[in-house]
């Protein structure tokens, strides 16, 4: 499910809902993505050279932006199903000024391959499984500011279980397993004045990455994540000035169980056992954190009705478990 952009490592590439981070936007192999795609409103996609407004990434940039709040006059919805997953949608008012909107999904591919007539077959049983949600609160206390709410989660798991191992490594048999699994809630407030605007998001995600190979090793590492942004407008002719704040915390966790690995002459054995096979275990634990607070403003000329130009600074600062400065000065010239 991750993106290469431009040959940048996946990491390198930012995936947001909202300006929020978020660690995929896809299920195995980029099939389905994550969101019901029926509340979303927009989604960005920057190969490179994106707004003064993001950073901390040296590749691309994909933001998802939600569907802006709309009166709704009545409940409607869907129930899909295909040959990979069953899902619904649901989305309706609650009074005058609120609307809620649900969507779930749940895959049943490793159900059909885990059939006896079907696992039979296979030297190697690969059993991939995904369920995903979303629930989207919208509430408008005037025509001018409004508040939304979207909680979501998804999980992603694969095992593939060697029933015949090779015969120069007996001992790997058993489940080779991995699974990504993160939950992440956004609250976004707007305001709209006479000739500017106001964003406030606050985002919390919680993750999971557990990577595993029966009795020999296991990786855990959880992660939570801490968004607060403030964006500004001023302006709507053909000066636009753009500034904000963009604060970024990260604490982590990470556990590691495997055997010690040691090295005999020229060829690296596990110790302990001979013949290559470990007897003994060891578990490294880390935890740290990482904390990034950021400031930017952006200018947008539109000198012309075809040309646009847009010069911007952003400062970040990192401080944690790594440390330092970057002022990156940006300019974007965009013409029709």
């Amino acid at each position: 499910g991750f993106l290469v952009v431009r040959g940048s490592a996946p990491l390198d590439t930012l995936i947001a809902v909202e300006g929020v981070r978020i660690p995929l936007i896809y299920h195995f192999g980029g099939v389905y993505s994550i969101i019901n795609t029926d509340l979303l409103d927009s989604i960005d996609f920057y190969p490179g050279g994106f707004a003064a407004r993001f950073g901390r990434q040296t590749g691309g940039l994909l933001n998802a932006r939600l569907a802006l709040p709309k009166k709704q006059h009545h409940w409607h919805g869907y129930l899909e199903s295909n040959v990979y997953h069953t899902g619904f949608f649901l989305q309706g008012p609650v009074g005058e000024i609120t609307t809620i909107a649900a969507a779930a999904r749940r895959s049943y591919i490793d159900a059909f391959l885990g059939l006896d007539i079907i696992a039979r077959q296979l030297p190697l049983t690969l059993a991939p499984r995904y369920w995903d949600y979303q629930l989207k609160l919208d509430h408008r206390f005037s025509d001018r500011t409004a508040m939304s709410w979207f909680w979501f989660g998804s999980d992603d798991a694969l095992t593939a279980v060697l029933k015949n191992p090779p015969s120069a490594f007996p001992q790997a048999r058993g489940e080779l397993a991995s699974r990504t699994s993160f939950h992440t809630l956004v609250g976004i407030l707007r305001h709209t004045g006479d000739d500017w605007t106001s964003n406030t998001t606050l985002g919390a995600t919680y993750g999971v990455l557990d990577a595993s190979f029966g009795d020999l090793f296991r990786f855990e590492g959880t992660n939570r994540e801490y968004t607060l942004r403030q964006d500004f407008t001023f302006g709507k002719g053909p000066l636009q000035l753009r500034p904000g704040l963009d604060i970024f915390c990260n604490p982590f966790t990470v556990e590691i169980y495997a055997p010690p690995l040691q090295t005999t002459g020229e060829r690296g054995t596990f110790g302990g056992g001979g013949a290559g096979v470990p007897t003994r275990r060891m578990l490294v634990r880390q935890s740290g954190a990482f904390i990034s607070p950021a400031a930017y403003f952006d200018a947008v000329f539109n000198l012309r009705p075809d040309l646009e130009v847009v010069p911007g600074m952003r400062l970040d600062l990192f401080r944690g478990e790594s440390g330092g400065e970057a002022l990156t000065p940006r300019l974007n010239l965009r013409w029709n």
